[in-house]
């Protein structure tokens, strides 16, 4: 049986189903008006990404504030990912077309916006000046290694970056992280697969290669003070082994799992900006 409120209204006839009819139109309205209002459709640059995104899903409409400096020479490439209207943008002041394929969203921390990349993915900049670095050379970046991402033997790798015959970073077996020009190589301890963010540098000077986890220095090797080639014609690939030309690039040993705030300086940040960027105030700052 219906309630008694809607017998009532039966009852009043013609004339009170027009005046129910007109309060339903205006209640749907005000609903409509609250579902838009709370949606969020602008774009805002300044709030945080609210909620827990898990990779594959689209952040809410609001984005952190980049992390890329406009006003720093020495940045020649910042993608953060933090940017809403072109996800792998170069934030930097270089502003270098990036080219991006299948990068999945997904949140580093509450309120930083990251991306998730497995072997379909491209991050790519095009051959630039910018970033034939020869000496006083940082790249850093946050990683986030799953088991499905190990390298599966000690003669296969995970790319976390290449300049192709210039200078490189790659995961290998074990999950150590390997920073090198050529033959000149430094190698972290082994990582595993936990699952956690992990802030990785590299720093490369004339007299010697240093691969930084979380802002320890975890490994150095001596370069007999060779610079760094900067003939090399193919770009920069981000998450990829890089070959092929600048034409017709090849991506091959691609990395899988989280990536978020990689930057390229020309110059050699000290230790403790790498400490301090890796969330820290206490760090090794010298060669194991």
């Amino acid at each position: 049986m219906a309630p008694a409120y809607v017998r009532d209204f039966h009852a009043f006839g013609r004339v009170a189903r027009g005046l129910h009819l007109a309060a339903s139109g205006v209640v749907r309205w005000l609903l409509l008006a609250l579902v838009v209002s709370g949606c969020g459709f602008s774009i805002e640059t300044g709030g945080p990404i609210a909620g827990d995104d898990e990779p594959g899903m689209q952040p809410d409409a609001t984005v952190t504030s980049r992390m890329c400096s406009t006003s720093d020479q020495s940045l020649r490439l910042c993608i953060d990912f933090d940017d809403a209207a072109d996800l792998a943008s170069d934030g930097s002041m270089f502003g270098h077309a990036v080219r991006s394929m299948n990068l999945m969203p997904m949140e580093r921390k509450i309120g930083e916006q990251a991306v998730e990349i497995d072997d379909s993915s491209v991050l790519y900049v095009a051959e630039t000046p910018d970033l034939d670095i020869p000496d006083n050379l940082t790249v850093s970046m946050w990683i986030k290694v799953d088991i499905a991402g190990l390298p599966f033997s000690t003669a296969s790798s995970r790319w976390l970056y290449d300049n192709n015959t210039q200078y490189f970073a790659s995961l290998r077996f074990g999950g150590v992280i390997r920073c090198g020009s050529g033959t000149v190589i430094a190698d972290s301890p082994p990582l595993g697969a936990d699952g956690a963010w992990h802030h990785v540098a590299c720093t490369y000077k004339d007299d010697e290669v240093r691969v930084y986890v979380d802002g320890h220095v975890a490994g150095c090797e001596d370069t007999n003070d060779r610079p760094l080639p900067t003939g090399g014609h193919d770009g920069f690939a981000i998450g990829a082994n890089l070959a092929g030309g600048a034409g017709a690039p090849n991506f091959s040993e691609q990395f899988i799992g989280g990536i978020d705030n990689v930057q390229v300086f020309s110059r050699l940040l000290p230790p403790a900006e790498l400490c301090g960027a890796a969330g820290h105030e206490s760090c090794i700052d010298s060669c194991p």
